[in-house]
């Protein structure tokens, strides 16, 4: 029990305690180039997102101009048609009236009718009384 080869000196602690912060170095060095590289890998996102965030904002506003654009389109467009369909509506009332007032109006005497085209044949100078005949109520 009395060897003393198995217990550490001093200088034993001391190259051992070198050898250590030698190998924390190797370490630390390592660390330090895998945070580098975490870093740079960082930054390189960094700038494509901002660049990415620059290309949605542009298509933010070219969107919105197109949006003002089709609402402006889509509002002259609307009025022109509600232009038409007011005219047509106009039309179509017209039309409905003149149809009633043919409806009031024909009922004509055919046989007077025929007499008066007869006489009107045989006289060079038709008479008031005839043309009033023809013209609708």
């Amino acid at each position: 029990m009395g060897d003393r080869k198995e217990f550490a000196t001093k200088v034993d602690l001391k190259e051992f305690k070198d050898e250590i912060i030698h190998e924390f170095h190797i370490v630390t060095e390592g660390v330090t180039d895998h945070i580098k590289l975490l870093a740079e890998g960082h930054s390189g996102l960094a700038q494509r997102l901002d660049r990415v965030g620059n290309r949605i904002d542009h298509m933010e506003k070219e969107n919105e101009r197109q949006h003002i654009e089709t609402r402006a389109l889509i509002k002259s467009h609307s009025l022109n048609l509600k232009g038409v369909f007011q005219i047509l509506k106009h039309r179509l009332k017209k039309c409905r009236n003149g149809k009633n007032r043919f409806r009031q109006g024909s009922k004509f005497n055919i046989p007077l009718l025929k007499y008066y085209f007869y006489a009107s044949l045989s006289s060079p100078y038709p008479s008031e009384n005839t043309a009033s005949l023809f013209v609708l109520k």
